[in-house]
């Protein structure tokens, strides 16, 4: 059974992976100077993800924007449950 810390230490490295192989455009957020994304644009993201989710709830890349939005709207909790989910579903197409 793996510790914590490493499961954590692995799903940062398949994150980071999952990132750097994502085909899909980025998220188009305004940011404030201190490089947060305003509430606005994080909103709008988030609902134009999510509906695309909706239709297409295998597409790893997607849960892992969707996974972003959430970030970007300050959730972290639901921002690590969805890419959790992008890992698992990338796990299971092998794209890792």
């Amino acid at each position: 059974h793996l510790s914590i810390r490493r499961q954590r230490q692995m799903c940062i490295r398949d994150s980071e992976r999952l990132a750097r192989t994502n085909s899909l455009p980025p998220l188009d957020l305004e940011l404030r100077p201190s490089g947060r994304a305003t509430k606005e644009s994080a909103l709008i993201e988030f609902e134009r993800i999510k509906a695309l989710v909706s239709h297409d709830e295998q597409n790893w890349e997607l849960w892992f924007r969707l996974g972003e939005c959430y970030d970007a709207s300050g959730d972290r909790k639901l921002a690590r449950k969805a890419i959790r989910k992008a890992i698992k579903l990338a796990n299971d197409s092998k794209a890792l």
